[in-house]
């Protein structure tokens, strides 16, 4: 009643203002929205307006699309382009109005969740307050059809089943790699791909993703076809991976540790090699018992291992036995130091060479890393093959032999002596508890030898040395040893020595060169020799008994002749550390992986005990190997002849 009260104080001041029949008609006025105003309020007024104001399909309730597809209004027409490849049926749009309501049809339509089939034009209604209507005619277009693309290729185990697991192509430009495992035929594999286009084939061949098989021995060409008519082609080249190192699976009785180096565990052991690399494939499975191994190296985190057999076996074509080791070579960042030293060896026709295979160990079905399955040093027909004494043989010929002994400065086994003037760690191997006899015979005579050595009449080629020490075995020794230049081959440590029946001290193998070919710089210039650098004498300065033999004209006219004849065999080991190196690639990527990605989390850059240098790399590790056996090849083939 607001508007009336004001109405009315207005009209009075009018009224004095005007004449008299204007008053009239101001009166007549007022009277009038008296009554009005005591009659019922008006009805509201309903509006007309029915609009669209926008119109659109989204990803949120449209799961094909990746974007917004807008609608442009023009008039009482809107249009909008979908990507090519959606379906136009059950399209769900989102709109804003003013109006009542939405109509397509009979169907009311809520924005963001009625479906409708666009594939022909859809007229929607807007209907006003008061009921006035707006009809608008929605077009979807659908997009040019995209180029065709081959977006994923790949073998899987599900549909080949000589795989173990996914191998994924590479794409790149019209290139497809693919490597698959060595042992994996080519010949039939059926491929699971994806692709942008309406067809695929290889040559008139339409494929099929997980149904297709082909022979991909050969490059394969792909064609991805699209509507818009075009066709890109892709060569898939299938390779195969380097040969997989042979795995050893070591599993013990209730998952129990391995702790020390007396106490064997009960265990299984299981033997694989996938990929034919040493065998035809051949798997064993057994009975075991395994324990610690090694000095130095047991107190290391990446351990080495004793296996005992519950009975001979051959494992990957290495000569049956019992005993076997697993040599971890934590210092030795190549993997590759005693293979090569084993490798030299056999060159140099040691009375026996230790056979050893890089391998893949787990241990209770953990990775441990890349070891070395190593045939165990013994004597048997199957690896040091020589007459040992029984314990009846303690006079006469029967008791000059066979003794097998180690020269070691650990100095650990129960039956042991030291030499009179160099005091030589003498230990016995086999017979491991000789008689009373046997050992003095033994001692008797390693004193003799030593004595004999360093007399003045010890060049005497009927009395003197030669007399008690096999020239040709220990030269063959030296050679291995000193271009090895190893630190543990300078008779303190780690030497093996033999003395056949009626026969002399022998120097029949040579084991431990993890810290060999400069890798150890913690004995530098001992005796004016370096353990390091690649070149200069260090057997030949360092080691009791040879620093005597370069002394005799005829051990080192022996030497020249022994060294001229296996060089051109030893200019070989270069190559063979470099093909060795290739073929440990994927398994030394997972020797010194992290162990979230499956690998072993040894480190390629942390310093070891025996050497502070670091090269940083697995290649750079190789090539300083390398480097050093081919310098020092050299150092030693002018050195030696300049004697």
């Amino acid at each position: 009643m607001n508007y009336l009260n004001i109405s009315e104080k207005r009209s009075e001041n009018r009224f004095l203002s005007k004449n008299y029949s204007a008053s009239i008609l101001l009166l007549f006025f007022l009277f009038f929205s008296l009554f009005t105003s005591c009659s019922d309020e008006p009805e509201d007024h309903l509006s007309s307006v029915a609009q669209l104001e926008s119109f659109s399909f989204g990803p949120t309730v449209n799961k094909d699309l990746e974007k917004v597809a807008l609608g442009k209004i023009s008039g009482s027409n809107i249009t909008a382009t979908i990507p090519y490849g959606v379906s136009l049926d059950g399209l769900i749009a989102s709109f804003f109005y003013s109006g009542e309501s939405v109509k397509v049809g009979d169907k009311e339509q809520k924005s963001g969740e009625t479906k409708n089939n666009f594939a022909t034009p859809v007229i929607y209604s807007v209907f006003a307050e008061d009921g006035t209507k707006n009809d608008y005619t929605v077009t979807v277009a659908i997009g040019e059809a995209p180029d065709p693309k081959l977006e994923s290729f790949s073998f899987t185990p599900e549909f080949n089943e000589e795989l173990e697991e996914v191998v994924t192509g590479k794409i790149s430009g019209s290139d497809v790699t693919v490597s698959i495992p060595y042992s994996v035929s080519a010949n039939t594999l059926v491929a699971t791909f994806s692709y942008v286009g309406n067809s695929v084939k290889v040559g008139d061949k339409e494929q099929t993703s997980n149904v297709t098989p082909n022979d991909f021995s050969e490059p394969v060409l792909y064609s991805v076809a699209s509507e818009n008519g075009k066709t890109i082609d892709y060569t898939v080249t299938v390779t195969k991976n380097q040969k997989r190192i042979p795995r050893v699976y070591i599993n013990t009785a209730g998952g129990a540790p391995i702790v020390d180096k007396v106490n064997y565990v009960s265990s299984t052991v299981r033997v694989e090699d996938l990929d034919e690399y040493y065998t035809d494939g051949v798997e064993f499975t057994g009975a075991a018992e395994v324990r610690g191994r090694g000095n130095s190296t047991w107190g290391m985190d990446k351990k080495p291992y004793r296996v005992k057999l519950a009975k001979k076996t051959s494992l990957l074509g290495m000569g049956s036995d019992k005993n076997w080791a697993l040599l971890a070579n934590h210092t030795d960042k190549t993997l590759l130091r005693n293979i090569t030293a084993f490798e030299i060896s056999k060159i140099a026709e040691m009375s026996w060479t230790p056979s050893s295979y890089s391998v893949d160990f787990y241990l209770n079905d953990e990775y441990k890393g890349v070891y070395a399955l190593t045939e165990h040093v013994k004597v048997s027909k199957e690896r040091l093959n020589m007459e040992l004494v029984t314990s009846s043989d303690n006079s006469g010929e029967a008791l000059t032999g066979g003794y097998f002994l180690e020269l070691d400065f650990h100095y650990d086994e129960p039956y042991k002596f030291k030499t009179g003037l160099k005091a030589l760690p003498i230990m016995f191997k086999d017979p491991d508890e000789p008689t009373t006899a046997q050992f003095d015979y033994v001692k008797n005579y390693f004193n003799t030898a030593e004595q004999v050595l360093y007399s003045t009449n010890f060049k005497d080629p009927v009395n003197g040395y030669r007399k008690h020490i096999d020239v040709e075995s220990f030269i063959n020794y030296y050679i291995v040893q000193e271009l090895a230049k190893n630190v543990d081959g300078n008779m303190r440590g780690s030497c093996y020595l033999a003395i056949r029946r009626n026969g002399k001290i022998e120097q029949p193998l040579v084991w431990d060169f993890d810290i060999a070919f400069g890798n150890a710089d913690h004995i530098t210039w001992e005796q004016g020799a370096s353990s390091r650098e690649w070149d200069g004498w260090y057997i030949k300065t360092c080691s009791p008994w040879f620093d005597r033999f370069f002394e005799d004209p005829y051990f080192v006219s022996e030497l020249k002749k022994r060294w001229n004849e296996l060089k051109p065999q030893l200019d070989g080991i270069p190559d063979f550390i470099r093909e060795h190196a290739v073929a440990l690639q994927d398994a030394q990527a997972r020797n010194y992986g992290i162990k979230a990605n499956g690998g072993a989390g040894w480190s390629i850059t942390k310093p070891e005990w025996n050497t502070s240098i670091i090269r940083g790399s697995y290649k750079a590790e190789v090539d300083y190997l390398v480097d050093f056996v081919e310098k020092r090849l050299q150092w030693l083939d002018t050195n030696i002849n300049g004697l």
